[in-house]
């Protein structure tokens, strides 16, 4: 059985100073920061400097300047830094009342959150602990932070409704990034989906005149659109594909039957002889009968 993980639960009042909803905080970590969650609010953690790890239950990832974290409560994490390269972490702390959502959200924050900034409705594929943005994060995050904790340590009239105006700001920012980092992530599967069944009709009617524009038709994508796609997806144009699955099964047959290589060629998609062997020896290195004979001596 593994064993339960000890962490620290914090509570806001324990940062905050008397009626404070939103606390920023920078922190310079040296070695490890021990494992936490938070009881009753937010966090926003920007890595302003330096490289390290951050963990998050039972997941590692390498953490460097401009990464960007967005926890709800109850989410269990810890950082470690980089031996040469301390981490300075800035810290934005905030109760849910700040984003106009009640206490009742703090468990839920991001899924809510979404849909009271954004007007959108949270997805079904399973709500998230957190949001995590790759860095280097936008100049307009980093200047969000400054702002924030400018405003926080001056704490000139009217700072608080300034730092809950900025926190709004950031927080849209930040959904929108992360929606953008989604819809490409879901763009990508898209495209690699399109690509596997196209390369499974080629392979399925590789004898016949298969062109890229059937391809793209089949797919709905204009010809270069799709002429792109596939070379990004598989390397390779789809000329290329066909023809070494054309060759593929060329040599199979060469290395199974005793059909003539012309006969060969007509079974695999080519018609024109000569041009058969071109490709052939240039996949292969060998003509279509040297590569019979050294299959039939092996």
């Amino acid at each position: 059985m593994k064993e339960k993980q000890e962490y620290r639960q914090l509570v806001f009042r324990e940062y905050a100073r008397a009626n404070e909803s939103i606390r920023m905080m920078s922190e310079r970590i040296i070695g490890h920061h021990p494992a936490h969650a938070h009881n009753d609010f937010i966090e926003i953690a920007y890595v302003a400097a330096g490289r390290g790890e951050q963990t998050i239950g039972d997941e590692s990832l390498s953490i460097a300047e401009g990464d960007l974290f967005l926890f709800n409560s109850q989410v269990v994490h810890a950082f470690t830094s980089d031996d040469k390269d301390p981490l300075l972490i800035c810290n934005c702390l905030f109760l849910p009342n700040m984003a106009g959502l009640s206490d009742r959200h703090c468990r839920d924050f991001l899924g809510v959150a979404y849909q009271y900034l954004l007007h959108r409705m949270r997805s079904d594929d399973a709500p998230r602990d957190y949001i995590r943005l790759t860095g280097p994060t936008p100049g307009e995050i980093r200047r969000s932070f400054e702002e924030m904790m400018v405003e926080y340590e001056r704490r000139a009239d009217g700072y608080e409704q300034i730092l809950k105006a900025e926190l709004t700001k950031l927080l849209i920012r930040i959904f929108r990034l992360d929606r953008e980092h989604c819809h490409q992530k879901d763009q990508e599967v898209l495209h690699r989906l399109i690509v596997r069944e196209s390369l499974s009709y080629l392979e399925e009617h590789a004898a016949e005149n298969v062109t890229c524009a059937l391809l793209a038709g089949r797919a709905y994508l204009s010809v270069n659109y799709f002429r792109t796609l596939f070379q990004k997806v598989t390397g390779k144009t789809v000329v290329a594909a066909l023809q070494e699955i054309r060759v593929d099964r060329a040599r199979r047959l060469l290395e199974e039957t005793s059909l003539s290589v012309s006969e060969v060629a007509g079974r695999v998609g080519y018609a024109d002889i000569k041009f058969f062997y071109g490709v052939f020896r240039r996949l292969t290195g060998k003509t279509p009968g040297e590569y019979r004979r050294a299959s039939r001596r092996g």
